[in-house]
């Protein structure tokens, strides 16, 4: 089952990545900055194996760009789950379509730590990441983010006697709202 949802998922992420592309590949006149150039600070919300779970801040440093998500949720009984993921992106391609309709399609490199611990007894799991991947920010009306980006890397648990290596192949996304 969770194989047909990662296809799914997959295969949402490339379509919209594909439409969204064709487009913004119309011109931006040269009079007029692209959005993501405009309000290149954002708050909000990503769900990521790489990138993490929780609220992210992101800014855009002309080309670069880096993403920094962390949360801390409840897990397994007594156990509390925490992860913190970096991301460094750079810009391929950025444009501005119309009015209302904005992207950027990038690249990125990211890392990722996280863990569980029992409340109860004390014991730690840690688990640490890191791949790169391609994705594309959607950006509607001048504020309304939408990041999409498929990532392959490794995880690594190392207190997991089955799987200490996991090669990941996973889509990411989030909802941000993008400021100045």
């Amino acid at each position: 089952m969770r194989t047909n949802t990662n296809l799914f998922l997959y295969v949402i992420s490339m379509y919209l990545l594909l439409v969204v592309s064709f487009n913004l590949s119309a011109e931006t006149p040269s009079d007029e900055n692209p959005v993501y150039q405009v309000n290149n600070k954002a708050l909000g919300f990503q769900v990521g194996s790489l990138s993490g779970v929780g609220l992210s801040y992101h800014q855009w440093f002309g080309s670069n760009g880096l993403q920094i998500t962390g949360g801390v949720l409840p897990s397994y009984g007594s156990e509390i789950s925490y992860n913190i993921g970096v991301e460094y992106q750079r810009i391929v391609f950025g444009s501005n379509a119309n009015d209302w309709l904005s992207g950027v399609l990038y690249i990125y490199g990211a890392g990722f730590h996280g863990g569980r611990v029992d409340s109860n007894t004390g014991a730690y799991s840690p688990s640490f990441g890191i791949g790169a991947g391609i994705g594309i920010e959607i950006i509607l009306f001048e504020h309304f983010s939408i990041p999409i980006g498929l990532v392959n890397g490794v995880g690594i648990t190392p207190w997991d006697p089955y799987n200490k290596f996991e090669f990941i192949l996973m889509p990411q996304a989030g909802f941000r709202y993008r400021y100045n």
